[in-house]
């Protein structure tokens, strides 16, 4: 499965580098669905354990600084265990960052979705 941090606008592949979720940090990258992204990283299948170190990582991800695009973020925990769980989590960002682009007169996300 595709642990998710977060929904971006992009069509740029990014890595960020070993900083995710697991006892051994996984790497962290983009996976893309026409020029809507998550940053992901693998994780098994099932029910993630919320424990401190997971906790940490999620919110590491978010503190990198890292990161040169708004993004919506997304609950810790949360794993797409399909490509087509994957595209539907892509598609309900869409519409969320139209939501945000709308309500904050567009500054927040472009008008290509």
């Amino acid at each position: 499965g595709k642990y998710v941090y977060c929904i971006i606008e992009s069509g740029e592949p990014r890595s960020f580098g070993p900083i995710g979720v697991g006892a051994e940090p996984s790497d962290v990258y983009t996976v893309h669905y026409k020029n809507l992204a998550s940053d992901v990283s693998d994780a098994p299948l099932g029910v993630l354990d919320s424990n401190r170190d997971n906790v940490r990582a999620h919110a590491r991800f978010h503190e990198t600084g890292m990161h040169a695009h708004q993004r919506i973020p997304v609950a810790v925990g949360t794993i797409f265990t399909t490509r087509e769980d994957h595209v539907h989590g892509l598609r309900l960002g869409g519409a969320a960052c139209r939501g945000l682009a709308v309500s904050r007169g567009g500054a927040m996300w472009g008008a290509s979705f």
